[in-house]
């Protein structure tokens, strides 16, 4: 008999920042407010709209917005697919580096 996975939201603070993770426990852990910064500064370096992107995935911008506000996060090979249409390393998503400045730092994860 299989269990269903449990979707469990972790919040801890840190340097006076909440970070949310969304963990399908006791697998996959991805912080929620950085995927979605992240996608949103690849965005805006390839001057590409939230309407854009879901376009060229054939998604609705609606789950572009869930994934920028952090109330949904992608899955990995989804993550992988953005950063196929933004031109970025997928580790830029996922990495557990802290940028004071993403836009600055998303040069080395670049694609031409």
């Amino acid at each position: 008999m299989f269990r269903q996975a449990t979707n469990v939201i972790f919040c801890f603070v840190l340097a006076n920042k909440c970070y949310l993770f969304n963990c399908i426990f006791p697998f996959i852990i991805f912080c929620m407010s950085e995927v979605g910064k992240r996608i949103e500064y690849a965005m805006r370096y390839r001057k590409m709209n939230t309407v854009q992107l879901a376009e060229a995935m054939g998604l609705d911008r609606k789950r572009i917005s869930q994934w920028i506000h952090g109330f949904r996060n992608p899955k990995y090979d989804v993550l992988v697919k953005i950063g196929e249409i933004l031109k970025v390393q997928t580790a830029y998503f996922i990495d557990d580096k802290h940028f004071d400045d993403p836009i600055e730092r998303i040069e080395p994860y670049l694609v031409y």
